[in-house]
């Protein structure tokens, strides 16, 4: 399974993929995953943003691993856009995971995102889904609304990611 992961910090993005790991494992331990992470900050560059749209062209899932105190940019929202827009995969879907302990984002942004994966036919999977209303809800936790899941595994463990990747450094 192609999935993309667009993180805030390292430990989101080894939370997001132990999450993706474990659903995966339980769903279909045969189907190899394929991730593809980008940390947000790189994404506000032309280049970087190009790049990034082109990886994510044939991803089955976008992972958005977020600080659950901080808005989504306005920016990332276009470039979600974008992607939904020439996306090769049309039963795709979004997860949203915000902070390690599953806490929520600002409700006006997940229902922005609920509205976008409503008008693009994506599936949508959310962190968020019992955390408005019980704030103690497992990060492992991830409610499904549409009828698409992650059905895959990898051996890969997260790894730090490489800050000069996607830079032209050292590629």
């Amino acid at each position: 399974m192609n999935t993309v992961v667009i993180y805030e910090n390292y430990e989101l993005a080894a939370n997001a993929v132990s999450i993706l790991k474990r659903v995966a494992q339980h769903a279909d331990p045969a189907v190899e995953l394929n991730l593809k992470p980008w940390r947000l900050d790189v994404l506000t560059t032309p280049p970087m943003t190009n790049a990034a749209l082109a990886e994510a062209i044939d991803a089955e899932l976008i992972i958005l691993a977020m600080q659950e105190s901080e808005p989504l940019p306005a920016w990332l929202m276009d470039w979600m856009e974008l992607w939904a827009g020439h996306r090769q995969v049309q039963n795709a879907a979004v997860a949203l995971l915000c902070g390690k302990e599953g806490k929520t984002l600002a409700a006006a942004d997940a229902k922005d995102l609920q509205q976008f994966t409503d008008r693009h036919g994506l599936s949508y999977l959310s962190s968020q889904g019992e955390t408005a209303k019980n704030e103690s809800t497992d990060p492992g936790q991830v409610e499904m609304q549409h009828d698409s899941s992650p059905t895959s595994t990898s051996d890969d463990t997260p790894k730090r990611p490489n800050y000069n990747q996607h830079w032209g450094i050292n590629e």
